[in-house]
């Protein structure tokens, strides 16, 4: 696989690749796994398109993005197209601004990322849209119910969506079909039709139950009881926390969510109201939150807790939009569009925050945004502390959010503890320490023949690193050895042997020795072990060896064959392929 497919295959994570990448006319083709769904992603030069079957035919669809910067929806039957993209509205004009486009086709998605759109977004995008229908039965079954009917079947449009409603004056049916406008041509609408072939037709789909009652009233002079609540997007309390299930599906590594509660739900109201010159302290799951208000008019307020484990780690993510900034001051993202495009990140490691605040934390945080607010709430991880702040009182529903988000945050120490724990389990090895630390508070000690290897955290030119390390140090060893990855954006430095000559060595690695004759006759036949643990630093010097991965590792694969090539290494304090059992 070369470089080019790889570093697709890892912008496409965490879908799992079951065709390629491969290279197809000088660009890169996949086909993705995204739930039961296939999705082919398709890469040329900087435009990532994917495209995904639909279950629908006969209709047409080009979406692009307006000088508004809104969605410009053609379609041979624009009603229908509405609801297709309805809900996905917000996702697809960030992915397809700056030059992209989405089309429907001969029952097909196609959507076209525009400039800066990841691999990961667009595919996101497309399975939304094409899981759409889907959605659209799970709405006409809630329609069906609140009318006092019943449906169950899957989506069409051809008579299949249909379910029946009795009225004072007889039964009607309500139901999804084609109908021929003024023009002649059909188009899909929610037809009411009575026993007497008597209808009302209305174009599109429509799923709000009252519209529906309204045009059986039309039709049979009938009233009719809604039994369950009209659900619009301002139903909720205006003080309700904006809620994450409406952005894109975030996702964690199977560690972290073996580790961590699916989903994020705000507990219950705790505390009092944010007001000049409050100081109280409450405790949520065993954290100890507290809250605080400036004694001024603003009363600006904070949130905080101790966040133990996470000392090293500095991160603030602060509601706002990037604008022209981000074209000139590179800014990192969390590789969340949802996330992304709601907060301003800052981070020391961004590598490790990825990992750090998963799709669970995030949630947590996002609980707390709240677009119309003019004090909105700034999350700020630094020397082990998590806070929100604002620069005035937040109000009761995202104060109650931020005290449970921050007690949640602060506890993330706790669960990487036991993702370590359960790493070391998965490698058959003994675990030392006590909790987990940017500084190796966990080992996770193991075995190869007559070699010891620990797998740990460590700090390594200001990163943090997961390292598998064995050996003593010499510093005053004559011979060392560097090999450094080159393939990422931002390889780490050696610490040692920066002045040592450069010789041959794998493709996409720079291969530092102090003996070049020594090393390069080993160097080649660590080749397979470096395919295969792809390790962005391995240092030599003595009997040491260590083999580092920027950012934490969870990777059985690549932690095993970074364990095996430490024991070859260190194989009789000799570089060699020989088996080290």
């Amino acid at each position: 696989m070369t470089a080019r497919a790889a570093a697709l295959r890892r912008d496409l994570e965490p879908f799992t690749c079951v065709r390629g990448p491969s290279e197809d006319g000088g660009g890169l083709r996949a086909v993705v796994r995204a739930g039961e769904l296939d999705v082919t992603v398709a890469q040329h030069a900087d435009v990532i398109e994917a495209s995904c079957p639909l279950p629908v035919s006969g209709l047409y669809v080009d979406v692009a993005l307006s000088p508004l910067a809104e969605l410009d929806v053609r379609s041979s039957d624009a009603p229908y197209a509405r609801a297709l993209v309805a809900t996905t509205e917000a996702r697809l004009a960030r992915v397809i601004a700056n030059g992209g486009d989405a089309q429907l086709r001969f029952g097909a998605w196609r959507v076209r990322g525009g400039l800066g759109a990841t691999p990961r977004a667009v595919v996101e995008v497309v399975v939304a849209l094409a899981t759409r229908p889907a959605r659209l039965a799970e709405a006409w079954q809630a329609l069906a119910a609140a009318l006092g009917g019943a449906w169950r079947g899957a989506w069409g449009t051809r008579g299949e969506t249909a379910f029946a409603v009795a009225t004072t004056t007889g039964a009607v049916t309500v139901e999804i079909a084609p109908r021929a406008d003024d023009d002649g041509v059909e188009h899909v609408h929610t037809c009411v039709s009575a026993r007497d072939r008597r209808r009302v037709a209305r174009p599109g789909v429509i799923l709000d139950p009252l519209a529906i009652a309204a045009a059986i009233v039309e039709l049979t002079g009938a009233p009719l009881a809604i039994g369950a609540p009209r659900v619009t997007a301002t139903s909720a309390p205006a003080a309700a926390p904006l809620a994450f299930a409406d952005w894109p599906a975030t996702r964690a590594p199977g560690s972290t969510a073996a580790a961590a509660p699916r989903g994020w739900r705000p507990g219950p109201p705790i505390g009092a109201d944010a007001c000049r010159g409050l100081s109280e302290q409450v405790t949520l799951d065993g954290v100890a939150v507290t809250t605080a208000c400036s004694d001024d008019a603003r009363a600006a307020t904070t949130i905080a807790a101790a966040a133990p484990g996470a000392a090293g780690l500095a991160l603030s993510a602060r509601p706002g939009y990037r604008f022209l900034r981000g074209l000139f001051v590179p800014e990192p993202r969390l590789g969340d569009a949802a996330f992304d495009d709601r907060y301003v990140l800052d981070t020391s490691d961004l590598a490790w925050a990825r990992w750090w605040f998963g799709a669970t934390e995030r949630e947590a945080i996002a609980a707390t945004f709240h677009a119309e607010s003019a004090q909105p709430l700034g999350f700020a991880l630094a020397d082990a502390r998590a806070a929100f702040t604002a620069d005035g009182p937040p109000a009761r529903g995202y104060l109650d959010a931020a005290r449970h988000a921050v007690a949640f945050l602060a506890a993330r120490g706790a669960r990487a503890s036991a993702e370590w724990r359960h790493l070391a389990s998965q490698l058959g090895a003994t675990v030392l320490g006590d909790g987990f630390t940017a500084d190796g508070g966990i080992v996770a000690r193991t075995g190869r023949g007559a070699a010891t290897i620990e797998v740990t955290t460590a700090r390594h030119a200001g990163r943090l690193v997961t390292v598998a390390r064995a050996g003593t140090a010499a510093p005053d060893e004559p011979r060392h050895l560097a090999i450094r990855a080159d393939r990422v954006a931002a390889p780490l430095p050696p610490t040692r042997g920066r002045a040592d000559p450069t010789i041959d060595g794998p493709d996409d690695h720079t291969v530092r020795a102090s003996d070049p004759a020594w090393a390069a006759a080993h160097v080649r036949a660590l080749t397979p072990a470096l395919a295969a643990a792809r390790p962005d630093l391995i240092e030599v010097a003595g009997d040491r060896v260590a083999v580092l991965w920027a950012g934490p590792l969870f990777d059985l694969r690549r932690l095993t064959a970074g364990i095996d090539l430490v024991a070859r290494v260190t194989r009789h304090g000799a570089l060699g392929p020989a088996p080290y059992r």
